[in-house]
């Protein structure tokens, strides 16, 4: 087992001895240490006798009451005495919160004294105190006061709560500060925590927490594979860390490219995620942590710009990298697009049309003026593009003249051009819809989407039954990457290994959505199949909820509008994120826009559930009222409003019996939804 697997810890909720066995089979001699969630503890289980037949692990005992975000039934001191009660069948540690009454453990077993913070709280359950924000609390102070609770051989447990990465940062820093120390595990949980996880590991974190793939038992958990696929081997604090910084950043593809790159290369570096609100904040956080370059995506792209120790083109940088004391700015959008037209066999005396005046269109226009290209560039707003125009001209050599014609999108022929770049949102999971709608290139023209999800646009669609020469964002995407991938790492990899994997990933790795009517058993049978597949599970009503801190039944009887726009913004990031299972709320159909996302979205799944079956499963499970009707009134009323949208949006349709097993083997064996490749199951 090499260094860094001895450092994996894997969460595993016990609900079944065999199903746990089952894990604990092959976590043996994979990873060094597995934490026992015993919320759900079964009286049957023999814990000594499972520890004794794995004996290359080493275990902890955990256990979370419900206000703390797990599935205890009882309180802190059941929980105390709980753990007390199983701390002598063969556990290394037992895990308690700060400022929890004294208890004794036994001989060689030793004491985490833990810390979490809850997203808009700074004390655990267990010993409430006034809440202070993120900012307010003292990590030192906590440190020092945990670690005269952790006794001889203790563990300090910090977890500070992330909603971007900027928060996250704080817990590596601590874990820096105490690097040579193995006695402080700091790091964050949330939804922007997964960078600072790593990055706490390879600071000198004694293990990382990971789970079982697609059961998470906290937010923003690795799964334990993906983590053995990442990090390298002999990885520790010489460790390279280049990421991708947005928001929202899940969806994007750079970390599977860089990482695919970088690991063929045999670099020891890792590439990841940061979620970012605050970006200045974030740069500096960064730096001082050791990032070394940052690819930068929507929408800060102008704030790396300005961060920029030198000028960069047209405002707006998409990648940074440090050098000495500062950020080095560069943008490879127009790089990337322009080589990718190129390679299809683009010549330069060519007319060439760019579609959009937005950041990413004004990176490929200042490239294409640096190379001296004659260009057009049409936009809906056209002062945006004779803003550009002026930009264009004032980065010139004097005595020179800028190339470029601006149009009003509305006027222009795109058959008049024998190169076009799409450069705009439209097409997207974000932005469904086509810049010029009714209208296609000329047979015969290039044409690049830099949209690459979906793969195939509405606009690309238009274009190849015209005639043209179709390069998906893809193209772009890796060409862009490259040129940074050399500057960052002096590594240059294959175009076309490249873009196989991109491509595999995005027609295999698709998330799989569930629509369907309130208990129709969305949830219960997303859960199921994304641990059959190994992936991760997100409720969307969850995810909402945990984001804007509103429950979803006081949001819609207090604000059914509101709840429904953060419904129908948050879509578009769930459809793009890959290896997800993801369960929608009854009512995601109700906009059209939404539906027109919905139906770019490659494996959408409808369950279809009687009327009746609704009814008995409300009347035993209440949900919120949507109407003024009886509750079997307003559930045919429901269904008859949104049958539509769920049929339109459908790829595939279920009949949800409620029998789970049933179900997750008839789609996981579904030859519409190719949710395995042949011959892999």
């Amino acid at each position: 087992m090499t260094s860094i697997a001895n450092r994996i810890l894997v969460s595993l909720m016990v609900r079944d001895e065999q199903q746990l066995r089952d894990q604990l089979q092959q976590l043996h001699g994979t990873v060094g240490w597995v934490e026992l969630r015993l919320d759900l503890l079964p009286a049957s289980l023999d814990l000594t006798a499972l520890m004794v037949d794995f004996p290359q692990l080493q275990f902890i005992a955990a256990i979370l009451l419900k206000s703390e975000g797990g599935c205890f039934e009882g309180n802190h001191a059941q929980r105390c005495q709980l753990l007390h009660s199983v701390a002598a069948c063969g556990f290394t540690y037992i895990d308690l919160p700060i400022d929890s009454a004294a208890l004794a453990l036994p001989v060689g077993v030793k004491r985490i004294v833990s810390w979490h913070q809850q997203s808009g709280q700074s004390y655990p359950a267990a010993a409430p105190q006034q809440s202070t924000s993120p900012a307010q609390v003292d990590l030192a102070e906590l440190r020092n006061k945990a670690r005269q609770q952790a006794g001889s051989g203790g563990l300090v447990k910090l977890v500070v709560w992330a909603d971007y990465a900027e928060q996250a940062l704080e817990a590596v820093t601590l874990q820096q500060q105490c690097a040579d120390s193995c006695t402080l595990l700091a790091f964050a949980q949330g939804p922007g925590s997964s960078a600072a996880r790593v990055m706490s590991l390879l600071a000198g974190a004694p293990w990382i927490y990971s789970c079982w793939p697609g059961a998470q038992t906290a937010p923003g958990q690795w799964d334990y594979q993906s983590l053995l696929e990442l990090v390298p081997h002999d990885a520790g604090t010489k460790t390279k860390v280049y990421g991708v910084m947005g928001n929202p950043v899940e969806h994007s593809m750079s970390p599977l490219l860089w990482n695919d790159a970088l690991q063929a290369s045999g670099s020891d570096a890792v590439y990841l995620r940061f979620p970012v609100a605050e970006p200045q904040r974030f740069f500096e956080l960064a730096a001082a942590r050791g990032v070394q370059a940052l690819s930068v995506t929507a929408p800060w792209k102008q704030a790396a710009a300005e961060a920029s120790h030198n000028a960069v083109a047209g405002g707006a940088a998409n990648f940074l990298m440090r050098q000495s004391d500062s950020w080095l700015g560069n943008n490879t959008d127009g790089a990337g697009a322009l080589d990718s037209l190129l390679a299809a066999g683009f010549r330069k005396e060519g007319s060439l049309l760019i579609l959009g005046a937005g950041g990413a269109a004004r990176g490929v226009a200042m490239e294409a003026m640096r190379r001296g290209y004659q260009i057009t560039v049409a936009a809906r707003r056209l002062e945006q593009v004779l803003q550009l125009q002026q930009d264009c001209q004032a980065s010139m050599e004097p005595g020179t003249t800028a190339l470029l014609t601006a149009i009003d999108l509305a006027k222009v022929e795109l058959a008049d051009f024998s190169a076009i770049i799409q450069a705009t949102s439209l097409g997207s999971l974000f932005h469904p819809g086509s810049p010029t709608p009714g209208q296609s290139p000329g047979a015969g023209a290039i044409v690049l989407d830099m949209v690459y999800q979906p793969l195939q646009t509405e606009w690309l669609a238009s274009a190849a039954q015209a005639g043209a020469i179709c390069l998906q964002g893809t193209h772009m995407l890796i060409r862009q990457m490259l040129a940074q991938l050399s500057t960052a790492a002096a590594i240059d990899s294959d175009f076309a290994t490249l873009n196989d994997t991109l491509q595999e990933e995005l027609e295999q790795h698709s998330p799989v959505v569930l629509i369907g009517a309130r208990a129709c058993g969305k949830s219960s049978l997303g859960r199921a199949l994304a641990v059959e597949l190994g992936w991760q599970f997100v409720d969307a009503d969850d995810e909402l909820e945990k984001r804007h801190q509103r429950s979803i039944a006081d949001w819609i009887a207090s604000d059914p509008l509101g709840f429904r726009n953060a419904e129908a913004a948050l879509l578009p990031e769930l459809l793009s994120l890959p290896r997800h299972v993801v369960a929608l709320g009854g009512g995601a159909v109700e906009r059209e826009q939404s539906v027109q996302s919905l139906k770019l979205a490659p494996r959408v799944v409808f369950l279809d559930c009687p009327a009746e079956i609704l009814l008995e499963r409300q009347q035993k499970a209440p949900r919120p009222a949507l109407t003024g009707l009886p509750l079997e009134q307003e559930i045919e009323q429901l269904l008859e409003r949104r049958m539509a949208g769920y049929t339109k949006c459908a790829v595939v349709k279920l009949k949800n019996s409620g029998r789970i097993a049933e179900s997750v083997e008839r789609l996981a064996t579904n030859s519409v939804l190719k949710l395995f490749p042949v011959g892999t199951r």
